[in-house]
């Protein structure tokens, strides 16, 4: 009996279809969250519908970590978004705050060299007590995950690098709805690098996206052989 054909649809039509990009598939990939049920290239209708779970659960604020947690029974769906909730609500507490500050500071007409610290300071103060938040520093240092697991495209040897040794700028837009900034880190190992394994030196470069705050969007890792005659 010859086994019933299964249509697959191609990367880019799912890019379509669920308005992703590769730099998205390839991170749930990466953090065991997808696997795809078939080896040939392509993605079937459960690959499709499992994706489809992922971007409306990160799309509420899940992280990846949260659904691996939820798959492996470690806390119940509800819990989850529960916490992430509450955790969101937090976070827009101290952004009305900041953006409510830095209004007053504007429509004021002060100047970054005579602001009047002590009553900004004390007005703040009285407000705190009264239940209202402003962001803090540590708020706004944010926690993209920087190691990276790679292969050495020389001696396929497997290596796990801290690309935090490597990050050379960052770069933070605000946007207007209420979500935090997009924020990104942009890394190049130069040749400061060497392949643990074969001693060759391996480029790695590009950059990791969040937005909005506190979630993974999307990264770029390329990595390659540093001709070292040059």
């Amino acid at each position: 009996m010859s086994k019933e054909k299964v249509a697959l649809k191609q990367a880019k039509e799912v890019y379509e279809l669920l308005g992703i990009n590769n730099n998205r598939l390839k991170y749930f990939k990466k953090k065991g969250i997808f696997v795809s049920e078939t080896k040939k290239a392509g993605y079937t209708a459960n690959d499709i519908a499992r994706l489809k779970q992922l971007v409306v659960l990160t799309k509420a604020g899940l992280t990846c970590d949260d659904i691996k947690n939820i798959d492996l029974g470690k806390v119940s769906f509800t819990d989850a978004l529960e916490q992430k909730r509450k955790n969101m609500e937090d976070k827009l507490q101290q952004i009305q705050g900041a953006l409510s500050l830095s209004a007053e500071l504007l429509d004021a007409g002060i100047k970054y060299d005579s602001i009047p610290f002590d009553y900004y300071l004390e007005e703040i103060t009285r407000r705190e007590s009264e239940g209202e938040e402003f962001m803090d520093f540590e708020d706004w240092q944010f926690e993209l995950e920087m190691m990276e697991d790679i292969k050495c495209p020389n001696c396929d040897a497997e290596d796990t690098v801290d690309l935090e040794d490597y990050v050379c700028s960052e770069s933070s837009e605000e946007r207007e709805n209420g979500m935090g900034p997009d924020f990104i880190r942009y890394f190049d190992s130069e040749q400061n690098y060497k392949c643990p394994e074969c001693g060759k030196v391996i480029r790695i470069a590009g950059w990791k996206r969040e937005y909005p705050m506190g979630a993974f969007d999307s990264e770029e890792v390329n990595i390659s052989l540093v001709d070292e005659d040059e």
